[in-house]
Parts: C-alpha cells; sequence; structure tokens
C-alpha cells in the first residue's frame, strides 16, 4: 500500500471513529462531532478558531447556521477524505458553505459538479454562483457555455460578474490560440503534400483531391472559429 493510500484509509477510520472527536458541530438541531486536528489541518477557517477559541467543559464547538445538516456532514466527511455522494442534492449549498468554510478544494468539486447541469434556464443563476463564492472552475465552464450559445446573452448584466468576465476573455484568447495552431498544422501539411507532389512527378489526382478535402477542413474549421469570434466581439 502506497503512503497515499495509507494515509487515505487512516483518515476514513478516522471518520468512522468521528463520535470520539472532541469538536461539536451543530446545525438546525443537528450535532456533529469530529476531531478538531482534522479541522484545523483542513483550512485555515477552522485553524484560526481553534487558536481562539476556549471550549466549555472541555469540548470545543461551534454553530453552524444558513444550511443543512447533510451539508454540513459532507463537508465534514471530505475533510476526512470522503468524497461527496455522486448525486448529492444541495450542489449550491454545499459551494456556499465550502465558500465560508475556506475549503477550496471541495469548492471547486461542487462548482465542477454544478456545471455539469448548466442549461440556458439557469446559467444566469449558475454565473453568480460562481462569481459570489469566487468558484473558478465553474466559472469557466460558464464562460464555455455562454460562448457556444447562438442566441443574444445579456452581456450588459454580465458585466457585473467579473469573474466569469474573466474567464470568457480567457476562453477566447485559447480559442484564438487553437485556431492559430490547427491553422498552421493544415498548413504545414498542405505544404509537405505540394512538396511530395513536385518530387514525385508520376503522382496522380489521388494526391490532389486530398489536398483539397485539407483545404475544405480549414475553411471549415476557421468558419466556426470565426462564428464564435465574431459573437464575442459583437457582444
Amino acid at each position: 500500500m502506497s503512503a497515499a493510500s495509507s494515509a487515505l484509509s487512516t483518515l476514513h477510520r478516522l471518520h468512522d471513529a468521528r463520535e470520539e472527536g472532541d469538536y461539536t458541530l451543530s446545525c438546525r438541531g443537528t450535532t456533529l462531532r469530529a476531531h478538531s486536528y482534522i479541522l484545523a489541518a483542513s483550512t485555515v477557517y477552522f485553524e484560526r478558531a481553534l487558536a481562539t477559541e476556549v471550549g466549555e467543559g472541555g469540548r470545543l464547538g461551534m454553530e453552524v447556521g444558513d444550511c443543512e445538516p447533510a451539508t454540513l456532514a459532507a463537508a465534514v466527511a471530505f475533510m476526512y477524505g470522503v468524497e461527496v455522494p455522486a448525486g448529492f442534492p444541495d450542489l449550491q449549498g454545499l459551494l456556499g458553505l465550502a465558500d465560508r468554510l475556506l475549503l477550496e478544494e471541495l469548492k471547486e468539486e461542487a462548482g465542477c459538479r454544478i456545471a455539469q447541469h448548466i442549461d440556458a434556464v439557469n446559467f444566469r443563476t449558475v454565473c453568480e454562483l460562481a462569481d459570489v463564492h469566487k468558484a473558478r472552475a465553474l466559472a469557466v465552464a460558464c464562460a464555455r457555455f455562454l460562448l457556444a450559445q447562438e442566441e443574444e446573452v445579456d452581456w450588459p448584466a454580465l458585466q457585473q460578474l467579473p469573474l466569469v468576465v474573466l474567464a470568457v476573455a480567457e476562453e477566447t484568447r485559447l480559442v484564438r490560440i487553437e485556431v492559430k495552431m490547427e491553422k498552421m498544422r493544415i498548413e504545414a501539411n498542405n505544404t509537405r503534400k505540394i512538396f511530395n507532389r513536385y518530387l514525385d512527378t508520376n503522382s496522380d489526382d489521388e494526391e490532389v483531391d486530398e489536398l483539397e478535402v485539407d483545404n475544405r477542413e480549414y475553411g471549415d474549421f476557421i468558419r466556426a472559429s470565426v462564428a464564435v469570434g465574431t459573437r464575442v466581439a459583437r457582444r
């Protein structure tokens, strides 16, 4: 067993034994215990809290509001190396809680899962979530969704969401690089075929046909890329 696997196995055993922990988290009448050193090692939020907190009766604790008990339990489990369950229902709540507790990895995980469900109905809400909670992976997903839309997008309203705007700018830059690289690849391939054709005086029309196919492929690629770039520039 590798060192990483051994450490993860130890964390899972501690999670199973968390009722023996010295820290109590309360949420809407539900109590959840954990080991303070796991909390402190996972996020600077609890590290700072534990540095200033004085427990009562030998036990440290905190009231966590504005979230569901199951969402808090999932966040605590994540700190023990337990993955968020597939189909977890409160991803938005998990994103918000991870942001509050300064759990960056959990925030990105929640953001990536929310990104899988972006559609034309909820994309504005998802963009706002990404910006409010500074979830970079979610902002990138929003940017890619927006750039792929044929319908008119309310770009002036999105100017109020700077993280998403920056993600759109970065994705546009990457698309331009991709266009340039693809152009260079196709041009180099065409040049090679032309050179080989002149070297081989017995070449037939088949090679010329391949060159024409490459030119059509390049034209299709450029037209699709320009369509995206035009939408971005226009807005």
